[in-house]
């Protein structure tokens, strides 16, 4: 035991008084009775460390002085193994937030009246070289009197305790880790099966001849499938291990599977559906990598969707469930992965999606854009899996490297932001974290530029993108206009009012306004073109806005189809008649106010008439025939012009409705079609047919019968042909008139 006391007075011209007390070992409580505590000497964290068993260790204080004291908690005298300790990160339950072992640092800004602290320590690094080695290090606490400040005057106190972290053995090097798994196939069907390799470290790795055990046909770890000669994997990449052919997988791969694109064809692939173990050794037999065992996975969906079963960015133990998740990320249906957006959900040969996304943000809130919470900039999180996920450390940033840390100081997630906060993103759910002014005077969203807002994971050393969106710049919109998915968490962005801790959606005008955009962009008439990559051309967002029954369809619902049209051609109708309305009145006030104001000023006895007009009625003055004649001209000309649009919407009016509602039935569209032929046939014919009916009386040679026959043929092939003809020029002109409408809506 050490004890250090020092004591300062400084007169005359003040005084300046200082008590300290410094004390190290177990169980210490000598110190100046007026401010002291202690701390229990337990110097082990249990269990031992590994990159997929965090350890833990509990420190109480007791207080033992009169005083009451602020204090910070610190580590220092970091030895042993220290490329160990480098790995390691450390998190207090006061603030919940990792931090590096090496940097650990708690600082209080009032009296702390926790008797007993939780500490929380992990392996961020799965490299097998840091098994079985012990990283020694201390805690620092450091007290004050409260109302001082620390290291000044006043009463202080030091305590020091020791701490070991040891780690653990794993079984595989994990140089390389099965990533994911296509357990269950693709919408190309159950056999489309395939495993993903990563690399784990930053050096390029020769796979010839690795084998995965349980990955081939048959029973067992045993059967096997070997990696041919000649192939690696990249640093840092990943590598597939297909069954189906390049051309006939529903990956999007353009080419032949070549040595270097980390990618290879094995026809004796076979996963099984209720689960298997699969086992990754090197050439020499060496185990590298386990990846699940015996008895149902863990992850991954066989359904209406394919979701591939993913592996945790820090993979851990890969016998263990808490290390996989199911694909429910909204871009791993993109064709940055997949031959169609359909429903099939992975992303083979790239970076893992955790199931967290951006869901909605406010750049610019009503008020002050940096007021502290639960005012200001704010972002909501959504979790679109089936269990919660703890997010705190991980990252918000803009496009400027501006960084949120997510922490219980900022996170809240049961619509209380005065409570101790949350980090938690609970499942089908969401998570809202605010700004809080934290770079005031500066803003997080700069309103008049266009940004970019990222959602970082991070999980020790590794960080990876897990959600972008790009947006415009928010001072193109009213105050307080929201960015939101929609539907919550797989929908594309769209900008109606906030909802933060809602469910998102659109009102009923805002829907037809999307509808509208959706109509001309995403669809040729009824037929979905999934090839179009406007944004909202989502299965999801147009079976949300009721185009789609589901968001795999193809085609649009002719019911739906049918009301649609009708609804554009009633919108048509009202904006013209108000069109027509407002020309209306323009052309009555040009008529009262007069066009020609030259001569009033140069007839005295013109401009008393007027005045005349003025107070007892309009009525235009005598010597303004010709202007009275040129205004009724123009009146007239408007009159035609009207006329000729109500007969042109008239057309539009009668075109629609009638292919919209099906109105007329085939049987009055075909005596429509003949009869239109029978005005249209030339005299020739006429004579032709005259002449036929004459030989139908008739008894006719056998040979002028079978002419007749062929004749008769002939005017029914005539009358098909026109019939299509028909049929398609009003389909084509229905289909302009519902473009041209469309497009004098959005204008």
């Amino acid at each position: 035991m050490i004890s250090v006391f020092s004591f300062s007075l400084n007169f005359p011209g003040g005084t300046n008084a200082s008590f300290s007390d410094k004390e190290e070992g177990a169980n210490n409580t000598l110190g100046a009775s007026t401010l002291d505590f202690s701390i229990p000497s337990d110097d082990s964290f249990s269990p031992k460390v590994s990159p997929s068993t965090e350890t833990s260790k509990s420190v109480s204080l007791s207080k033992l002085g009169i005083l009451d004291f602020n204090y910070k908690v610190s580590t220092t005298n970091l030895s042993g193994d220290l490329d160990l300790c480098e790995k390691l990160e450390i998190k207090d339950d006061q603030t919940n937030t990792y931090q590096k072992l090496a940097d650990y640092l708690f600082s209080s800004t009032q009296n702390i009246s926790k008797e007993t602290w939780n500490f929380t320590v992990k392996l961020t690094d799965g490299n097998p070289s840091l098994a079985d080695k012990v990283c020694d290090f201390d805690f620092k606490f450091e007290a004050w009197q409260t109302g001082s400040t620390h290291g000044a005057d006043g009463f202080s106190d030091i305590e020091t305790t020791s701490n070991r972290v040891t780690s653990d053995q794993w079984s595989a090097s994990q140089a390389v880790v099965i990533n994911e798994i296509m357990w269950m196939g693709s919408e190309e069907g159950s056999s489309d099966e395939w495993i993903e390799l990563r690399n784990m470290t930053d050096k390029e790795i020769d796979l010839s001849n690795w084998n995965v055990h349980g990955l081939g046909h048959g029973a067992g770890a045993m059967a096997h499938l070997e990696i041919p000669h000649g192939y690696s994997i990249k640093a840092n990449g990943y590598f597939l291990i297909l069954r189906k052919k390049w051309n006939e997988t529903a990956i999007g791969l353009s080419s032949n599977l070549d040595s270097d694109k980390g990618i290879t064809h094995k026809s004796n692939v076979s996963l099984h559906n209720d689960g298997e173990g699969l086992l990754l050794a090197n050439k020499a037999g060496t185990t590298v990598d386990v990846a699940w065992k015996d008895s149902a996975w863990p992850a991954g969906e066989n359904g209406s969707d394919y979701r591939s079963m993913q592996r945790m960015p820090l993979p851990g133990d890969g016998t263990d469930a808490k290390n996989w998740f199911t694909t429910n990320h909204p871009a791993a249906n993109d064709t940055d992965f997949w031959e169609d957006e359909i429903n099939n959900y992975g992303t083979p040969g790239g970076q893992n999606l955790l199931p967290i996304v951006l869901n909605e943000f406010v750049a610019n809130p009503s008020g002050s854009d940096v007021a502290p919470m639960p005012n200001g900039e704010v972002i909501e999180l959504w979790n679109n899996d089936d269990k919660d996920w703890d997010v705190a450390g991980w990252i918000i940033a803009n496009k400027d490297g501006d960084e949120i840390i997510i922490s219980t100081s900022n996170g809240d997630n049961d619509d209380n932001p005065s409570d101790s906060g949350e980090t938690i993103v609970p499942a089908g759910d969401d998570l809202v974290v605010y700004a809080d002014g934290q770079f005031n005077p500066a803003e997080f969203f700069d309103n008049n530029n266009n940004g970019e807002l990222y959602l970082i994971a991070r999980y020790g050393s590794v960080e990876i993108e897990n959600d972008h969106y790009d947006y415009q710049k928010p001072s193109d919109f009213f105050e307080n206009k929201a960015f939101q998915r929609i539907p919550d968490g797989v929908g594309p962005f769209v900008d109606p009012n906030p909802r933060l801790g809602k469910e998102n959606k659109l009102s009923s005008d805002e829907k037809d306004y999307y509808q509208a955009i959706v109509l001309e962009e995403c669809f040729d008439k009824r037929d979905f073109d999934r090839e179009e990559e406007h944004p909202f051309c989502k299965g999801v967002f147009l079976e949300y806005l009721g185009l789609l029954d589901d968001e795999n369809d193809d085609e649009m619902p002719k019911d739906v189809y049918r009301e649609i049209l009708a609804e554009i051609a009633l919108e048509s109708q009202e904006e013209d008649e108000d069109e027509k309305k407002e020309d209306g009145d323009e052309v009555f006030l040009d008529a009262i106010k007069g066009e020609d104001t030259s001569k009033g000023e140069t007839d005295q006895a013109q401009e008393e008439n007027i005045k005349q007009t003025d107070t007892e009625q309009v009525e235009l003055p005598e010597e303004d025939s010709g202007e009275e004649s040129s205004i009724e001209s123009e009146e007239n000309q408007t009159d035609d012009k009207d006329s000729d649009l109500n007969n042109e919407n008239s057309k539009e009016e009668d075109s629609i409705p009638e292919i919209a509602e099906e109105v007329a039935p085939e049987e009055e569209k075909l005596e429509s079609v003949e009869e239109e032929s029978a005005n249209n046939e030339t005299p020739e014919l006429k004579d032709e047919k005259a002449e036929e009916a004459e030989n139908e009386t008739s008894e006719e040679p056998k040979e002028e019968q079978v002419e007749l026959e062929a004749i008769k043929e002939e005017e029914s092939e005539e009358k098909e042909e026109l019939k299509e003809e028909e049929k398609k020029e009003e389909e084509n002109d229905l289909g302009e008139i519902v473009m041209l409408i469309i497009n004098n809506i959005l204008a």
